[in-house]
């Protein structure tokens, strides 16, 4: 029987930044007959997100989860996505963004305006006080919700159900059935859950210096090479 695999990795800073690496990694696939599915998980919303794979080139994937893992589009037809409504509905429990957003505001901090509020919401962050103040403020509140923290500079606060690691395991559990070998590739603060769900996973060289300090597992490889180069890396390591 034919090995299936997939490939569940983040866009920016991970899969995208080197094009040369990029496009040696799909040829790598290529050259050995691997038929494989694409998984793309990144912060970017729907829009940005294909526009960056326009740009980019790169091949369209199979599933693409956006907002931080709190929205999931699947292929309805070729080139045309749509939302996953079961996954939708199911983060939306015992989640209140008017709650939230009212308290950021107290705070005068700036919220990302472009962000889809319903599903995250996304505050530029200038310095570690302001991350303190608003954890502190929000901790003194009956409200549900998780923080991911990433680059230093952004505080995503989501569906308490939802994050990278919540909608990748319900893509895999849900589209694929646990019959691939998985690769799941990051570089970031908020790709680390995901990192640890226990499949065979990497994180490249170029990773954000607090992945750096993260030691290598039998099923968590840290690449020396940077972007898609680790991928590659990873991928003759496991597979």
């Amino acid at each position: 029987m034919k090995q299936k695999y997939l490939l569940a990795t983040d866009l920016d800073g991970t899969l995208v930044g080197d094009t040369l690496a990029k496009n040696q990694l799909f040829q790598y696939f290529k050259q050995h007959e691997t038929t494989i599915q694409l998984v793309y998980i990144t912060r970017r919303q729907i829009e940005s997100a294909q526009r960056l794979i326009k740009i980019e080139n790169l091949p369209l994937p199979d599933v693409l989860i956006c907002d931080v893992g709190s929205s999931i589009y699947v292929p309805l037809r070729q080139n045309q996505l749509v939302e996953d409504y079961e996954w939708a509905n199911e983060i939306q429990e015992n989640w209140f963004p008017s709650e939230i957003i009212e308290i950021v505001e107290e705070q005068d901090l700036q919220l990302q305006s472009n962000i889809p509020h319903a599903k995250r919401i996304s505050i530029s962050i200038s310095d570690e006080s302001e991350l303190k103040t608003i954890c502190q403020r929000l901790t003194q509140t009956n409200l549900t919700y998780q923080f991911i923290y990433s680059s230093s500079k952004y505080l995503d606060i989501l569906p308490q159900n939802s994050g990278k690691a919540n909608a990748l395991s319900f893509v895999l559990k849900k589209y694929y059935e646990n019959e691939y070998n998985v690769l799941v590739a990051g570089d970031s603060a908020n790709d680390l859950e995901m990192l640890a769900l226990g499949y065979p996973s990497v994180i490249v060289g170029n990773a954000e210096e607090g992945l750096q300090t993260i030691k290598n597992t039998p099923v968590l490889y840290k690449a020396k090479g940077h972007y898609a180069k680790g991928i590659k890396e990873a991928w003759e390591f496991f597979y």
